[in-house]
């Protein structure tokens, strides 16, 4: 990295260390929120990253030299060859492996990997449930896991390890050696593409990622619905388990970003936005487990980032519950005043640019016009950040200049 660009890299570092310390920095940081679009507006398809993250490496430099951020969102694709290798069930990708167009968006469908007759089996043995339940329906791959049983295997005799010598087990076990292959070539890659830009001199958002203990559970055990109707029908046992869920996934996470050398980690909420439940079940079964991670992540010296995706007004009073200056909440959909008004002295925010105001269609007068109208109420007396309300797909890169432009010619103080 040469001497310009590390000079560069700090002033962006502590822009927006000074923001998240609810401080005016010199202007307000410009950090787009950036998905499919790595992809699609640089002529590349969603199936080419898929299948190889390294051809995002002349991407990132135009990216950066085009739209010049304040932090760079880490380009986020799951890779192809793991996905089919492991025969994941949870989501569609796009390629011959579901015979879905290269361009088709990745997804998640929401399915129950665990009964609700299964909560006390999952509470007596939790880790050797997901092993020889879980993970045979999830990773179709690894059905032969199912005839493994964690106390059997340790018992004193050695003739107990038998079940390793079945061909269910074995083509299991050959399964998740063979992911664990192709999963350790993407992350090469993916650190190739994340190291190279930081060498250009921009820090990055979404290198490290972590998922609170209700969401985690909800998308990849019981299934969503399924967790929403648990919360009334039984939620003393629900709670019993997120506890246990974050007891085991908040250390490993955290330590896994500290490893990481990670300054901020980033959370996707999923479940906790307005017109999904009660502000009531909430601050009842989300924030707990929600703050425990924001308190985990803080202490260690991290700054957590979470993404409050749908409706999230309400909650405003409930984000205040943590240390000052310690995290970033990034709003899809907010009271933007309100947002000033109650996380003022307590949390810096990122929200302000509607995404579909980018696509195809839309005009720079209008894109102007929304980013001053933002920055006029959410930019005096800094902690605010200019986002944009959902990751960027397929949008046009003259209405993103024309935002880019905007936020520096309003946002300086």
């Amino acid at each position: 990295m040469t001497n310009d660009k590390k000079e560069a890299k700090l002033r962006r570092e502590n822009r927006i260390r000074e923001t998240v310390e609810l401080k005016a920095a010199d202007r307000v940081p410009f950090v787009p929120q950036i998905g499919n679009f790595y992809a699609l507006g640089y002529g590349l398809t969603i199936q080419n990253v898929m299948e190889d993250i390294r051809t995002l490496l002349p991407v990132m430099e135009k990216y950066v030299e085009t739209y010049d951020p304040d932090m760079v969102y880490a380009p986020s694709f799951y890779p192809a060859a793991a996905l089919e290798c492991s025969e994941y069930s949870n989501a569609r990708w796009p390629g011959d492996y579901h015979r879905l167009p290269e361009n088709t968006p990745y997804q998640f469908i929401d399915r129950e990997y665990m009964e609700e007759e299964e909560y006390e089996e999952y509470l007596r043995d939790p880790s050797g449930f997901l092993f020889s339940r879980v993970l045979p329906q999830k990773y179709l791959g690894f059905q032969g896991l199912s005839f493994l049983k964690a106390p059997v295997l340790c018992g004193q005799a050695v003739f107990r390890l038998a079940a390793l010598g079945l061909p269910q087990v074995k083509g299991a076990l050959q399964r998740m050696i063979a992911t664990g292959e192709a999963l350790q070539e993407n992350l090469a890659g993916v650190a190739e593409v994340n190291g190279h830009v930081q060498e250009l001199g921009y820090p990055l958002l979404g290198d490290s990622v972590m998922v609170t203990p209700f969401d985690d559970f909800a998308d990849n055990v019981r299934g969503l619905i399924a967790t929403i109707i648990d919360m009334k029908s039984d939620p003393e046992r629900l709670n019993e388990v997120l506890l246990r869920w974050g007891d085991a996934t908040i250390p490993a996470g955290v330590a896994q970003a500290k490893r990481a050398g990670s300054r901020f980690v980033f959370i996707p909420l999923h479940c906790g936005a307005d017109n999904f439940m009660s502000l009531e079940d909430y601050n009842r079964h989300y924030w707990p487990h929600l703050k425990r991670l924001l308190l985990a992540l803080i202490e260690a010296g991290l700054v957590p980032v979470p993404l409050c995706e749908g409706r999230y007004t309400s909650r405003l009073e409930t984000l205040t519950d943590i240390p000052a200056g310690k995290v970033i909440y990034f709003f899809e959909d907010v009271d933007l005043k309100r947002a000033k008004q109650i996380l003022t002295g307590h949390a810096c925010f990122g929200a302000g640019m509607k995404t579909q105001l980018l696509l195809e269609g839309s005009s720079a007068a209008a894109v102007e016009e929304e980013t001053k109208k933002t920055l006029d109420i959410c930019a005096p007396g800094g902690g605010f950040i200019m986002t944009n309300s959902l990751s960027m797909d397929n949008v046009e890169h003259r209405c993103f200049e024309a935002w880019r432009d905007a936020t520096r010619k309003y946002g300086g103080y």
